[in-house]
């Protein structure tokens, strides 16, 4: 399902973070198992590369 108005890189970061988060709650006995699997996730999509432009260096 896609986000309206969110890049597909936006919403997989979104995604991979409470993955993390969901994973470290299974770990620490705060849930039995995580909502987040394979299955749920969005495809990964290529990363842009950031580059900063002088200004910001």
């Amino acid at each position: 399902m896609k986000a309206e108005g969110l890049s597909d890189s936006y919403v997989y970061a979104v995604y991979r973070r409470l993955a993390q988060i969901m994973g470290d709650a299974v770990h620490d006995g705060l849930i039995p198992r995580s909502p987040c699997s394979r299955k749920t996730s969005p495809g990964q999509v290529d990363q842009r590369p950031y580059v900063a432009t002088t200004a910001q260096v």
